[in-house]
């Protein structure tokens, strides 16, 4: 994977220059809309959702602690641990199976 500079944009306009971030939120609300995921009292999706779901997905089909650490730019891997750790619905049903199958949580 080649790394990207720092100072890289990630949202530009069709004339490369940075998106407003009031522009950026509004695709991504819109998106959040048609996929959903916005409604019913919850806040919109925002940026830092996209990244901890980026996280999350990452730990939960294999990748290590350090890779996701990595990856997401954290200085250490307590970060990732605490903040984006936690299980998509999939991953908590995942280990509620196998929580079940050794007995427990019957």
């Amino acid at each position: 994977m080649r790394r990207v500079h720092a100072d890289a944009l990630v949202f530009v306009t069709s004339r490369g220059k940075p998106q407003s971030r009031r522009n950026a939120l509004r695709a991504l609300h819109a998106a959040g809309d048609a996929a959903g995921l916005n409604g019913d009292g919850r806040e919109p999706v925002g940026l830092h959702d996209l990244r901890h779901s980026y996280v999350a997905n990452l730990l939960e089909s294999g990748g290590s602690l350090a890779e996701a650490a990595s990856l997401a730019r954290h200085a250490n891997a307590r970060v990732t641990a605490t903040i984006h750790a936690g299980l998509t619905e999939d991953g908590r049903a995942a280990a509620t199976a196998r929580l079940t199958a050794t007995g427990f949580g019957r």
